[in-house]
């Protein structure tokens, strides 16, 4: 409570705070510009990129052809050469871009949800500045009228119509009235910072929240099926779907076809394996 007294006091030595400086702005550039900026939100777009990459090398060949040469100098040259290919016969490669695609699944839905969250901090901050801004409009409403009735009851004290005990108690009407602006200013500050702390940046002026109830209920019609939690919690059973597949066709083994030709003296050689 010292602290922010001590805050109040020191906002009251620098000048009264206008709430006439609570210009409105645009409130979706503005929650546009803090959502791309955003530390969060940045990190959120690395993983994404980052789970694409994976689904990509995830679609590439399981197994390369493989090259062997074989040279033998005796009292009859041998030289053989040798391709084998190894078949994915199983469907690893399609388990393994099922994984990565669900995990692209789940960094979308989790950058939506960070996104979403974002949005409610942000609103809220907008919101708590604007009751502390009204407020401080009011304590400094009170002020004024606290400040005109005590010169009126000491003219009125002056000219013999009142006695000094009703002196007093405007004044100290006056000193409560004083002490709710320090208080109303130390809440403005505190909701300010809250709302830098989410920017990044301090601003002379934030965004003024639009009129909800102006809004017809036709307008709000959320689709639960697809929100960030819904579609979180659906990759993460889809992942761990396509994982258990995953892992069982890792176990089973696949087939390498190879085709050898060579020479020994003057003998030709061929040969087909399976393995």
């Amino acid at each position: 409570q010292i602290a922010r007294i001590s805050c109040a006091f020191a906002l009251a030595l620098a000048g009264p705070l206008p709430v006439a400086a609570q210009q409105s702005q645009d409130l979706g550039n503005f929650i546009q510009q803090t959502i791309t900026l955003h530390p969060a939100i940045r990190a959120a777009e690395t993983a994404i990129a980052k789970a694409r990459a994976n689904r990509q090398a995830a679609g590439t060949y399981t197994y390369n052809p493989e090259l062997g040469v074989d040279y033998e100098n005796s009292a009859e040259n041998k030289v053989d050469f040798e391709v084998s290919q190894t078949i994915d016969a199983w469907g690893r490669r399609d388990s393994k871009v099922a994984v990565a695609a669900a995990g692209v699944e789940i960094a979308s839905a989790e950058y939506d949800l960070i996104e979403t969250e974002l949005i409610e901090r942000l609103l809220l901050a907008l919101g708590e500045n604007r009751k502390q801004m009204e407020r401080l409009r009011l304590a400094e409403k009170r002020l004024s009228l606290s400040d005109r009735f005590l010169q009126l009851v000491r003219r009125s004290a002056a000219a013999g119509d009142v006695g000094q005990n009703d002196v007093l108690s405007a004044e100290i009407n006056k000193s409560n009235a004083e002490l709710l602006i320090f208080t109303a200013r130390a809440d403005v500050a505190e909701a300010q910072r809250e709302l830098i702390a989410l920017v990044g940046e301090k601003r002379s002026f934030w965004p003024t929240l639009p009129d909800v109830q102006r809004l017809s209920n036709n307008e709000f019609r959320p689709e639960l099926s697809r929100t960030p939690e819904q579609r979180l919690a659906l990759a993460s059973l889809k992942i761990s779907k396509a994982g258990i597949v995953a892992a069982d066709r890792e176990r089973l083994p696949d087939p390498t076809i190879g085709f050898r030709v060579g020479e020994e003296g003057e003998t030709r050689l061929y040969g087909l394996s399976l393995s």
